[in-house]
């Protein structure tokens, strides 16, 4: 059995991240898999492999104590399920120079690029049958986009418009008869999504009337407990990459409201793509109306390749 070190944004209790963990071990049977946020001397020095895998992190340098990059000039690497939608940081362009590169988006100038679906698609697909009611409509706020009182100085209006305007939309959804639930999808100690959504509930005038998980929803991180919870619901209206990505998995009909490239580059054939600057109620009236059943996920069988590369580097 492989001992295999997996970097990346793991153990911050954000559902996207833990679920491409859960995504690896399914691709990746047989392996001792273990997820971390920093590199260090030790926990290279007892693997056998690396993988630089998950999430959209490339734009940043490696998280790593001193002393780690003379260790990975001699580590064997594989990026699995890495998102490329901007600039890639040197630190991450030496290591994919000698790497296979398996990526959900494609990256001009990045070596070795395989495009495969989001590690999440090796989990399962299917819709839970016999749950779902007419006009329930589940909300995935993003609190990324939740300013603080350092926030720059563009970020605070932005929000205060963006607020304004859904929260419109809400009240005036559930006056035509949709049941409105937030959820949060990160519940990260200086990222919780929860904070974002208290605010937008409490901005409404049919406040009352909206329901609010709590973080414990997704407690046991599981997909199916989260593809359970998108079953109840006809529409999911998400500002989370991976809201979109489970609404495909599960077949759930999506509004992605996008404030970062990889949200507004997911395909419009499977979603409803409202822009977060610049949101006006009537767009996500019409988001709703128009929103299209999603395209079949990718099954399992498209991750054959990394699988053989992971089994290649540890030849």
């Amino acid at each position: 059995m492989a001992k295999v070190l997996v970097y990346g944004w793991y153990g911050h209790a954000n559902v996207g991240d833990e679920l491409m963990a859960d995504g690896l071990r399914a691709i990746l049977p047989g392996h001792a898999l273990r997820f971390v946020s920093r590199l260090t001397k030790d926990e290279l020095g007892k693997a056998d492999l690396l993988i630089v895998g998950g999430g959209s992190f490339l734009y940043a340098p490696l998280n790593m104590e001193p002393g780690v990059s003379e260790v990975l000039r001699y580590v064997r690497v594989v990026y699995a399920g890495v998102g490329i939608e901007g600039d890639v940081h040197p630190d991450h362009l030496a290591l994919m120079a000698r790497s296979p590169v398996f990526a959900r988006s494609n990256g001009a100038g990045v070596p070795n690029v395989k495009l495969i679906p989001d590690l999440v698609y090796a989990l399962g697909r299917g819709r839970p049958a016999g749950f779902s009611q007419p006009k329930t409509l589940l909300v995935l706020p993003n609190s990324e986009t939740l300013p603080s009182r350092s926030s720059p100085a563009y970020v605070r209006p932005a929000w205060e418009y963006f607020k304004s305007e859904f929260c419109q939309f809400v009240d005036e959804v559930v006056s035509d008869g949709w049941s409105v639930t937030f959820a949060p999808f990160c519940d990260d100690a200086r990222r919780r999504d929860s904070w974002a959504a208290s605010e937008l509930v409490g901005h409404c005038d049919k406040r009352h009337a909206l329901k609010q998980l709590s973080p414990d929803w997704v407690k046991d991180g599981s997909f199916a407990t989260i593809a359970m919870e998108y079953g109840r619901h006809s529409v999911v209206l998400t500002q989370r990459f991976h809201g979109a990505v489970i609404a495909r998995a599960t077949s759930t009909p999506c509004v992605v409201v996008h404030h970062h490239d990889k949200l507004a580059k997911l395909d419009p054939r499977s979603f409803s793509l409202v822009p977060f600057y610049g949101v006006r109620k009537d767009l996500l009236h019409a988001a709703l109306k128009g929103v299209p059943n999603p395209e079949k996920a990718d099954g399992s069988s498209a991750f054959d390749e990394l699988r053989a590369a992971v089994t290649n580097a540890l030849a």
